[in-house]
């Protein structure tokens, strides 16, 4: 039974991968290990950060974005959500049975407090509100199932955060969220906290693996190099920008504005479709009433941005050079588009 030392999303997830790697359960046994994140968004690994969340606004926040390993959808943490990674080898891989150990811990706390496990493998609490989402990774020989659990989060951050700003005109074949009604479990029980509940699974998973009385978490510092060699180039890679977004599914965007007025004074609209492949615009077009701009003019700015990352400085830096152009259509335009990303 671990306890990680750290509460950095990045470096938490690469101490996964590191202990599925190497701990060994392919040969049998398990592993237990409680963590907790400052604020993040955590994407299952076939997600759409985009259609997740509100990209932009948590970089203006200074909140995290992750995205693990597994399946599965996307998730909040912070400080009063509190993580377990079990681990097993894959024979022994048994996700209902780890949920049962997080609901008699529940129930060995406070037994009124009505909180169960779904047939897709969800923690509610008097039947319809979610107090956990689960995932997991299983490799030829090794495994792990992951879950949540809602104490005493912020919920109007994590409403806010797993807002999207691009719902309407993005379409892509990435694996959605199945929004749910949430609750913490202290707005049932106040006197209930993170650490209470992780003692009582540490508790339960000793009891669990025939050693009661041995439910104390050993502390571990995922940053210590020399206990876990190589971990360091994990969480490097788990926290890039080529794993975080470029590992985004192909998806496509498409947004229409109001133009400004053509000669003779007529209004009308332009439309915006960029078509994103591994976090790069593979495609973007721009239909553009032609009296307010020529469609070949259209075409070559539209030419600028691909092979572009979709990101803010990155559209920004390829839409420079059309910027010179001066204002009105060309200026309008790049406004729009920057709007987008």
């Amino acid at each position: 039974i671990l306890r990680s030392t750290s509460t950095d999303v990045f470096t938490n997830l690469a101490l996964e991968d590191w202990l599925y790697e190497h701990g060994g359960f392919g040969a049998g046994g398990g592993a237990l290990l409680v963590w907790w994140n400052e604020r993040a968004v955590v994407l299952g690994r076939h997600q759409n950060p985009w259609r997740e969340s509100d990209v932009p606004w948590l970089r203006q926040q200074g909140i995290a974005v992750a995205r693990r390993r597994s399946g599965g959808g996307t998730v909040y943490h912070d400080l009063g959500n509190v993580n377990f990674s079990f681990f097993s080898s894959r024979a022994g891989y048994d996700r209902k049975h780890n949920l049962g150990l997080i609901t008699d811990a529940v129930a060995t706390l406070r037994p009124r407090l009505d909180v169960r496990a779904t047939e897709r493998f969800d923690l509610v609490m008097e039947a319809n509100l979610k107090v956990s989402g689960t995932a997991a990774k299983l490799g030829r020989d090794t495994a792990y199932h992951h879950c949540t659990l809602l104490v005493e989060a912020d919920r109007a951050l994590m409403s806010r955060a797993l807002r999207s700003g691009h719902a309407a005109g993005l379409r892509t074949n990435a694996t959605p969220s199945v929004p749910a009604p949430v609750a913490n479990l202290r707005e049932r029980d106040r006197t209930l906290t993170c650490n209470l509940l992780a003692g009582a699974v540490a508790a339960q998973f000793a009891r669990s693996h025939g050693r009661p009385g041995h439910g104390q978490a050993a502390t571990v510092d995922p940053t210590d190099v020399k206990a876990y060699p190589g971990i360091e180039h994990m969480r490097e890679e788990l926290s890039s920008w080529e794993w975080v977004y470029g590992r985004t599914p192909p998806f496509s965007y498409e947004h229409s504005f109001a133009s400004d007025p053509c000669r003779g004074g007529q209004h009308g609209e332009f439309t915006v479709r960029l078509e994103v492949k591994n976090g790069r615009i593979e495609r973007c077009e721009v239909k553009v009433p032609d009296p307010w701009l020529p469609m070949d003019v259209a075409s070559t700015l539209a030419q600028v941005l691909v092979g572009t990352r979709f990101w803010p400085e990155n559209v920004e830096l390829a839409l420079r050079e059309v910027r010179t152009q001066g204002q009105g259509p060309w200026g309008r335009i790049c406004d729009c588009i920057m709007s987008i990303v």
